[in-house]
């Protein structure tokens, strides 16, 4: 809340991982201060807040269908809009700003009627990616569960491990498990001690890839990219939390499909590091 300023127009929560962010509290601010909410949703589908999806709350949610979340087009996404002429405006920016008049009923519309008023761009999705899409969407009870299923796994056998952190999961919250995210510390992270556990992160990274296990950094940082953190002079100190999420996350294989064997190959592999080098 401190940093709302009288130039501040609106509020950009991430819901990370498949989490939510604690939206009731960035929904008391919004009212507060008069604020606009768009929910970055990206990794967010399948995710609830106190029993309400995550894109619903603000007055755009924006999700995404890259290869890597729960569901793909390839590339593209969807927007969730509360209110009818927000509606209409990202419909025509996304189609070169091309505007359509109002419909009567049973006449047809055609693009000579249209009007650009507005400056556009092609963010068309593809009739091909969103049928593939819409396929999808009919299996995501299925998706979901799987994702869930996977993530349980890790969770009840990796769940000893004292060097290695795990997501939670708060009760008001549903996780919906785009990605499954751990944290390496050996150590309490700490900024001083943060080079020490990105070398140990980054070994443990290269054992699992020699084991025939992909893994990938959790996350990246963009304030602590080298573009952004030169053009705003950012510091690890003035983030210093999504500096050591950076630094220190690993993402575990989680998909659809996935078998038990795999599971337990991934399990048994990173307690054999544990016994060999923590």
């Amino acid at each position: 809340e401190g940093l709302i300023t009288e130039k501040t127009v609106g509020i950009i929560p991430v819901h990370l991982f498949g989490l939510c962010a604690e939206i009731a509290h960035v929904l008391d601010l919004a009212e507060k201060y008069g604020l606009w909410i768009v929910e970055d949703a990206a990794c967010a589908l399948g995710s609830f807040y106190q029993g309400k999806h995550a894109g619903t709350f603000g007055d755009v949610g924006c999700f995404s269908f890259h290869p890597r979340k729960s569901i793909t087009t390839g590339e593209g996404g969807m927007l969730t809009v509360a209110d009818a002429e927000v509606s209409r405006r990202c419909d025509a920016f996304r189609n070169h700003g091309a505007v359509m008049p109002p419909q009567e009923p049973g006449q047809e519309q055609t693009r000579v009627h249209a009007s650009y008023s507005i400056a556009g761009l092609n963010y068309r999705l593809s009739d091909i990616q969103a049928a593939l899409g819409n396929a999808q969407l009919d299996r995501l009870d299925f998706l979901m569960s799987e994702r869930n299923r996977c993530a349980e796994y890790y969770q009840r056998h990796l769940s000893g491990l004292d060097w290695l952190r795990l997501p939670a999961t708060p009760e008001h919250m549903t996780h919906g498990w785009q990605s499954y995210v751990t944290l390496m510390a050996t150590d309490p992270p700490t900024l001083q001690n943060v080079e020490r556990l990105h070398a140990e992160r980054n070994r443990l990274m290269v054992y699992l890839q020699e084991c025939g296990i992909a893994t990938r950094p959790g996350t990246h940082a963009p304030a602590h990219l080298e573009y952004f953190a030169g053009k705003y002079e950012i510091s690890p100190e003035d983030f210093p939390k999504s500096y050591l999420a950076e630094r220190l996350s690993m993402a575990l294989p989680l998909f659809p499909g996935m078998t038990e064997e795999q599971l337990a190959h991934v399990v048994t592999q990173i307690h054999s590091y544990e016994q060999v080098s923590v």
